[in-house]
């Protein structure tokens, strides 16, 4: 996401993959506070994010099969704030 000029920052991601159903999010520094996410009607909602944050968000219940998917990303926060957000498929966890 871009940095927010205050208020909320909005980006749409079209053509999303059905495979690509994990989100990485990693707040700046100033981060955002709130992160809403609309996955094909899909309300994801994040609150009382903190500057430096990371986490990692399934969004395969939202998803349809093939690339069709569509993701309207809002992050809230001040002046200045942003946070990076990477989609692509699971990670896997070795022991």
């Amino acid at each position: 996401m871009g940095k927010s000029t205050g208020s909320e920052t909005r980006a749409t991601i079209d053509g999303v993959d059905q495979m690509e159903s994990q989100v990485e999010i990693h707040n700046a520094s100033p981060g955002i506070r709130t992160l809403r996410m609309n996955v094909n009607g899909h309300r994801f909602r994040y609150n009382h994010l903190t500057s430096g944050q990371s986490l990692t968000i399934s969004i395969a219940s939202a998803l349809e099969p093939g690339r069709s998917n569509t993701i309207v990303v809002v992050g809230i926060g001040p002046k200045g704030s942003s946070a990076d957000l990477l989609l692509g498929p699971p990670t896997s966890q070795q022991d």
